[in-house]
């Protein structure tokens, strides 16, 4: 059911219908995604390590900021796919920073050259043998959208990390209590 959600929400966001926008909690949102790959991620023998904020209050579209979660944590599983099983690691993590939601998903993959950073958001670009290159423009547009960010960085070690903002909804008070791992 929550694929097909995210699914027609994608859908209704490429044939530019009204997208309801309210007030949602990132963090339980981040949490559907994640039990939604829960198979994927334990078939890919993947580590997933998660620090996740409680009360990180967004305007948004529930669906797209699933569709953008899920569509990087997916991307992250296939950088990794080359690395031995016990080397696989993901990190998310979902913070209040400067008056924003602040998401990072880390993994432990192949990485992206320096050079490659920009040009992974541009439409039809993919490093991936059987990619569109659609996925990470799609994330760009529901982000802009949303009055939000999202950016690669090439991880020191190795793997890449990618962020994204969003503005927290005002006037909902602020805990900082962190989920468990």
């Amino acid at each position: 059911k929550r694929a097909g959600t995210i699914i027609n929400g994608l859908r209704a966001m490429l044939q530019q219908q009204d997208t309801p926008y309210a007030d949602i909690d990132l963090s339980p949102c981040i949490e559907e995604v994640i039990e939604l790959l829960h198979s994927e991620l334990i078939r890919h023998g993947v580590e997933v390590e998660r620090r996740l904020e409680t009360n990180l209050p967004v305007r948004a579209n529930k669906t797209q900021i699933q569709q953008v979660v899920l569509n990087l944590i997916i991307n992250a599983l296939e950088a990794m796919s080359e690395q031995s099983e016990g080397e696989r690691r993901l990190r998310i993590r979902a913070t209040r920073a400067d008056g924003k939601a602040s998401v990072a998903i880390r993994d432990s993959g192949t990485g992206i050259a320096e050079d490659m950073l920009d040009k992974i958001f541009e439409g039809f670009y993919t490093t991936k043998p059987q990619g569109l290159g659609v996925g990470l423009e799609v994330c760009r547009s529901i982000m802009e959208s949303h009055h939000g960010a999202v950016w690669a960085e090439a991880n020191p070690d190795r793997g890449a990390t990618f962020h994204f903002t969003l503005p927290l909804a005002e006037g909902l008070p602020a805990t900082k209590v962190p989920a468990s791992a």
